[in-house]
């Protein structure tokens, strides 16, 4: 193959750049639907680390009545928890022979990684810096502290990701959940290895780094200063006024059985 054709085959694997008005369009829709899933996250995150936590205290090593059931749910929360983080962290992978950069560009998934890719571009930062001014209530006389603000945000959400994945626990938690979701979630393979479930430490890890970067992001692209943990405390409140009274009447139940 001639060096002109080998250039030209090359050319034609690679991406071409989304308009930045479509990529800027493509952030504030993404960052909407990602926040979305993300406070699915936490009120399951919440309502399982709540239940756990009252069976540890008040039940461990008990049997209570409905005990079967209670795992069921659990179980159920788990997975649909895992279903929700393995979305919001999905990078799809490109067709053989073609680039990252051209898949992501023609993806229709919304998700942190490629959420991520199009934040960090200079020609996104230089429009959304730009467009921090018009930013309320957080504009001041001479828009500087809007644009630094969005400036910092956008570094801050890629920082905060990369160290997710740089971390042991973080690169841990992120290959069990591509597995788990390929193994168990999307097919039913002959080949499933239970090692691939993640355990609740990786998926409770994974939504506190997805609650931070959304946050930052949101701040970035939106002007919006989202941060979400009074919103998981208050849900932590709510999941523990029903599992309290629930898991301990179901406790009580059963050694009421036990005296009769």
């Amino acid at each position: 193959m001639s060096k002109t054709r080998a250039q030209q085959k090359k050319n034609k694997k690679r991406a071409t750049p989304l308009p930045t008005e479509t990529a800027i369009k493509r952030l504030g829709a993404m960052v909407d639907l990602i926040e979305r899933e993300l406070r699915t996250a936490i009120q399951l995150e919440t309502s399982l680390e709540t239940a756990n936590d009252i069976v540890k205290a008040e039940l461990h090593g008990h049997p209570f009545y409905g005990a079967e059931c209670y795992d069921t749910v659990k179980l159920a929360t788990q997975l649909y928890m895992a279903i929700v983080l393995a979305k919001m962290f999905e990078d799809p992978r490109p067709r053989p022979g073609e680039s990252p950069a051209k898949k992501a560009n023609r993806s229709d998934v919304a998700s942190i990684p490629l959420m991520l890719r199009l934040l960090g571009q200079k020609r996104c930062i230089k429009r959304l810096v730009s467009a921090a001014g018009s930013w309320m209530p957080f504009r001041s006389s001479a828009d500087q502290s809007n644009a630094r603000v969005a400036k910092q945000s956008a570094e801050a959400a890629i920082l905060r990701y990369r160290e997710l994945r740089r971390s042991l626990e973080g690169d841990r938690a992120l290959t069990k959940l591509s597995a788990f979701r390929n193994e168990w979630l999307a097919h039913l393979l002959l080949t499933q290895s239970e090692k691939n479930i993640p355990k609740y430490d990786h998926l409770f890890l994974l939504v506190d780094a997805a609650r931070d970067i959304v946050g930052h992001a949101k701040l970035a692209i939106k002007g919006n200063n989202l941060d979400l943990r009074d919103w998981e405390t208050e849900r932590s409140r709510i999941s523990k006024a029903f599992w309290n009274p629930a898991l301990l009447a179901a406790r009580d139940w059963e050694r009421s059985e036990v005296d009769h």
